[in-house]
């Protein structure tokens, strides 16, 4: 199930993640149900067969290349994770959901209003792959130096007929400097879709900030792994911006040898996950499909967190659970996520509350 499709091609058919058409809402939602069965009991038999050890000396790429691997994982050990600079993304990651007409004028509800300070710059929309990401400047409580904000939209929560397509396992080599890293297809194509848009806004955006300001890319669910995928698109295109990103209950995005590639590529990357939310268990670790570093596994209200060693795989974090719950999905951070604005929830909680566990 690999598709050698090359970078700027067309994308085949049925390859974006989030597919149009219409489907009747019984059986989309039967066959829904059935997926997340299905991908609960391969997560049960998976856990039970595999071996206490991570397994690396199993890794074609750990073999060949240790010493580079090696090489990354003390560059990425080196990255710190900021609680509030998380609940800033987690925010931002909630407004992209929010209606397209409410965006620029930044009225998109509970998210927009914890972060007055956010200057909408531009959206990036695509009908073919319903793929939605915003450009904004600004500050927030913990990003005190003017910044460009990346937000791409998940995975609308109303929309279950999209765990379908979701749990594709396709994979695309779309890197010719790295030819043997492989990434889900679908994923990658739907970022691709947006790509252009919000490249220009982007621009835009940048010539009204130093030439140091960071770029902070995030995303929610699926969003998440766009926000990945994009950022590696982006460090080729911008040198002097550091890139910062902070997802939340992404999915897996890439094969074998994506850990190491993303932390050659980005300086650095927090990959939130919520106790035994259920997204980013697939695609199945048994397919060969990994996450990238670095994990931060949040226990179930949001009082303690783990930072998670440099794998992308840790063993005593999300992996360490079957996950099975949407609900845990839908709240990061004490944010729930959700397609209708009006029904933003949210409990702050001071970060210096919330317990590190070591």
């Amino acid at each position: 199930q690999h598709s050698p499709s090359a970078p700027g091609t067309s994308p085949p058919a049925g390859a974006f993640a989030l597919a149009g058409g219409r489907s009747n809402p019984l059986i989309a939602l039967t066959m829904s149900l059935l997926v997340i069965v299905l991908v609960i009991c391969a997560l049960a038999q998976g856990a039970a067969s595999r071996p206490a050890a991570r397994g690396d000396e199993h890794d074609p790429f750990a073999q060949q290349d240790a010493a580079y691997w090696q090489q990354q994982q003390q560059r990425a050990a080196m990255s710190t994770y900021s609680p509030a600079l998380a609940l800033d993304s987690v925010l931002l990651s909630a407004a992209a959901y929010c209606d397209a007409d409410s965006l620029p004028s930044w009225t998109c509800g509970g998210a927009c209003e914890q972060l007055p300070h956010v200057q909408f710059m531009g959206l990036a929309y695509n009908t073919s792959s319903d793929a939605q990401a915003f450009v904004a400047l600004g500050t927030a409580p913990s990003i005190t130096t003017p910044s460009v904000m990346i937000s791409f939209r998940g995975t609308m929560p109303s929309h279950l007929r999209n765990w379908i397509d979701n749990l594709n396992t396709f994979i695309t080599h779309p890197y010719p400097e790295a030819p043997g890293v492989g990434v889900h297809e679908g994923f990658y194509y739907t970022m691709l879709s947006i790509k252009e848009q919000l490249l220009a806004h982007l621009t835009y955006a940048l010539s009204k900030v130093s030439s140091r300001s960071p770029i902070i890319v995030t995303g929610h669910s699926l969003g998440g792994a766009l926000a990945t995928l994009f950022a590696l698109e982006l460090s080729g295109h911008v040198k002097s911006h550091p890139i910062k990103v902070y997802t939340f209950g992404e999915p897996r995005v890439g094969g074998q040898t994506f850990p190491a590639y993303v932390l050659g590529k980005l300086d650095e990357t927090i990959r939130v996950t919520h106790w035994r939310d259920i997204v980013p268990h697939v695609p199945l670790h048994a397919m060969s499909f990994r996450h990238a570093p670095r994990e931060v596994f949040y226990d179930s209200l949001f009082t303690t967190f783990k930072l998670c060693d440099n794998s992308g795989e840790d063993p005593d974090c999300a992996d360490s659970l079957v996950g099975y719950s949407i609900s845990d999905h839908l709240t990061y951070l004490n944010v729930t996520i959700s397609n209708d604005c009006t029904a933003f929830k949210y409990h702050r909680t001071a970060p210096d509350s919330v317990r590190r566990l070591r």
